[in-house]
């Protein structure tokens, strides 16, 4: 029985800690995706999110990889 208990609140902390890396990921998404970038293909990570500066029309941009 131990053992299962173990295995289940295990299971719950990695769901939660995945959640969580989800939300934060999603909000570096939201706060870096369109906003404006000085230099063509420079890339930077926020939250274990890849960023790369891309040309969209005139402008460039950061967008998610």
């Amino acid at each position: 029985e131990k053992i299962a208990a173990d295995a289940a609140a295990k299971v719950a902390a990695d769901a939660a800690l995945l959640a969580a890396t989800k939300k934060s990921q999603d909000l570096a998404r939201k706060q870096n995706v369109g906003k404006s970038c000085t230099k063509l293909k420079s890339a930077k990570a926020v939250s274990g999110v890849k960023f790369v500066c891309v040309k969209k029309g005139k402008k460039l941009v950061w967008a998610a990889l």
